[in-house]
């Protein structure tokens, strides 16, 4: 049977690294991070923003980079995690789509958009699939997060 154990969580280029500080990018990068981590940052944001000083402790001004910033760091966490079990955990952008979310103003279908998720699920080998397991993808190429 054609069974592929991935994950496969769909982000966004908002979410890269340098929309924060050095020191939340050392918080979200650190190899002792874990799912439970990931949450306690999530909650920082959410509190510093409430207070009105998360600039002043090093987060940006969107929400939804930082949402997507927490899920690529979720990814990584996860691939280390899932790794012993054989299940690449792998995360992608779509790209910019027409979509109600984009107001119908991407540059891209949601089918053309798809592809990347698709391909990372179903279409990546596995070799490849284990030994980026943990990656950010956008176009079918790995990207720097």
């Amino acid at each position: 049977p054609f069974v592929r154990r991935r994950i496969v969580n769909v982000c966004s280029r908002a979410g890269r690294l340098h929309q924060v500080a050095p020191p939340l990018q050392a918080a979200f990068t650190s190899p002792h991070l874990t799912q439970d981590g990931v949450l306690v940052l999530a909650d920082q944001f959410v509190d510093d923003v409430a207070h009105m000083r998360h600039r002043e402790h090093g987060w940006s001004d969107t929400m939804y980079g930082v949402s997507k910033l927490g899920a690529i760091a979720l990814t990584r966490v996860q691939a280390r995690e899932y790794a012993g079990d054989g299940v690449a955990v792998l995360a992608c952008c779509p790209g910019y789509c027409v979509t109600d979310m984009t107001s119908q103003k991407g540059n891209k279908t949601a089918a053309e958009g798809a592809d990347t998720p698709v391909w990372l699920a179903v279409g990546l080998d596995d070799n490849t699939a284990a030994r980026t397991s943990g990656a950010f993808f956008g176009e079918r190429q790995e990207l720097q997060w």
